[in-house]
């Protein structure tokens, strides 16, 4: 797990969801029907929040703000962020919370989003995206 900030991590899938992860909430953007994720989170009393992001496409403005709107909500604190491997799908939320919720500068929170493993080619959809999630 990775800290984004404080209450906020990210990374890949988890095989294992327990309690000792001390998680309140997961959000993912992988496609729906994951039972056994949500099997785990409700035997866990973690909430599970889940978006149909697809790896190449553009992924829905208004589920881009919604996810947003989720880590930037303290109730659900400590949260989880993850797609299958936790770096193009997870690294373009975290980019664009870096953007509209901690003011970080376009280039600076792409960087980051490469050095977490994003491609770098990413950078287009990361603009077309900060340009209209808030």
């Amino acid at each position: 797990m990775i800290k984004v900030t404080e209450g906020i991590y990210r990374g890949p899938y988890l095989e294992i969801i327990t309690s000792q992860l001390g998680l309140k909430s997961i959000l993912n953007l992988q496609t729906h029907g994951d039972t056994e994720e949500l099997e785990q989170c409700y035997r866990h009393g973690i909430a599970l929040y889940d978006f149909d992001v697809f790896g190449m496409w553009v992924p829905n403005i208004d589920d881009m703000r919604l996810a947003i709107l989720i880590m930037q909500d303290p109730k659900t604190h400590p949260l989880y962020v993850h797609c299958t491997h936790g770096r193009e799908r997870t690294g373009l939320l975290c980019a664009l919370y870096r953007i509209h919720i901690q003011q970080w500068e376009l280039d600076i929170a792409h960087s980051e989003m490469v050095k977490l493993g994003g491609r770098w080619t990413h950078r287009w959809m990361l603009k077309y995206l900060s340009e209209r999630v808030i």
